[in-house]
């Protein structure tokens, strides 16, 4: 069975954008839309330069229709023909009201995907764009053959904490609400969905239903499930995996000046899932892989790009230098 390692990109038009506050700006705009590209090529890079297994497939799937064919210099194109990089082009099937949420509207766009899924046989790993892989992933596949789904929680909240609108006491009034029984449900990260073939087609199922049930929330001006995570939470308590094995394969690991969760140890994750760095870290490593560098180069750079040996308030204390030269710039370009 076929193992694929899969990202996504989904442009949003001038009439219907959204926010993404680790980027900011228009996200129909040509520079926010770098930020990703940027993202998407080092992603796929640093994926080629740890797997072992020859055999790990790639897939991108995408609304744009034209590849880019010049990001920082990068044939982002003729990037993917050379790597074998699969390219699926989709269109959003949900696509929310304006005033659904304010942030994230194209994230249903897995979705999308999952259905596409449904036609494929393997074991799938889809993560954020804005994730370095820094070790095979061989384990990560056995394990989704074996479990069929393997789920990711991350850092637990308190029950009445809010993620994205929506409280985890919150998600549980909703679910007993909408299938007639109580749940342990528990909030899991959307940037990781790990699944066997086998269960594409429950899932779509059930998001399915639950989309419609969720709409009518969202008609009658209710408290609703905000995003793809949310969804994904309840589906996984219907189908039974609630268990949190990618706990150990991911972390979220946060490099913003007021939040910084980053230990030395996070060196050993098999994937880091940095949301603050898409304007820094990963502009960094997009251009040091143009040197076309080894694994080990690889690894030494990214640790040293990305402080996470260093002590974290000296690593605050760069990223504040860094956030005030990027205000005075846009302040000086303005006038």
């Amino acid at each position: 069975m076929a193992d694929y390692i899969i990202t996504w990109l989904y442009a949003e038009s001038p009439d219907d954008e959204s926010y993404y506050p680790s980027v900011g700006g228009n996200t129909s705009s040509a520079g926010f839309q770098e930020v990703y590209w940027r993202c998407v090529y080092v992603f796929y890079k640093s994926a080629l330069l740890t797997q072992k297994n020859q055999s790990v497939q790639y897939m991108f799937f995408t609304n744009v229709f034209d590849i880019p064919t010049d990001v920082g210099g990068v044939n982002i194109c003729r990037f993917f023909d050379d790597n074998n990089v699969r390219v699926q082009r989709l269109e959003l099937t949900n696509r929310t009201p304006k005033d659904w949420y304010g942030a994230w509207r194209n994230q249903f766009f897995l979705f999308d995907i999952l259905r596409y899924l449904q036609d494929v046989d393997g074991n799938f790993l889809i993560l954020d764009s804005d994730c370095f892989i820094t070790k095979d992933l061989s384990r990560v596949f056995k394990e989704i053959e074996e479990k069929k789904i393997v789920s990711f929680k991350g850092k637990g909240h308190g029950l009445d904490y809010p993620v994205n609108g929506i409280s985890t006491a919150q998600m549980r009034m909703l679910y007993q609400e909408f299938f007639g029984e109580a749940s342990e449900l528990e909030y899991k990260g959307g940037e990781w969905i790990a699944v066997n073939s086998s269960m594409v087609p429950r899932i779509i199922n059930e998001y399915k239903k639950l989309w419609k049930l969720n709409y009518q929330k969202y008609l009658s001006q209710e408290v609703k499930l905000n995003e793809e995570a949310h969804f994904l939470s309840m589906i996984y308590v219907r189908l039974g995996h609630q268990e949190s094995a990618g706990d150990q394969y991911i972390k979220r690991m946060w490099t913003a000046v007021r939040y910084d969760n980053v230990v030395a140890s996070d060196v050993e994750f098999p994937i880091w899932h940095l949301p603050a760095e898409k304007k820094y870290g990963f502009k960094k490593m997009f251009f040091y892989f143009k040197t076309e560098p080894t694994q080990g180069q690889y690894l030494d750079r990214l640790k040293k790009t990305i402080g996470v040996l260093e002590n974290r308030n000296w690593r605050k204390l760069k990223k504040a230098r860094i956030k005030i030269k990027e205000k005075l710039c846009e302040h000086f370009n303005r006038t």
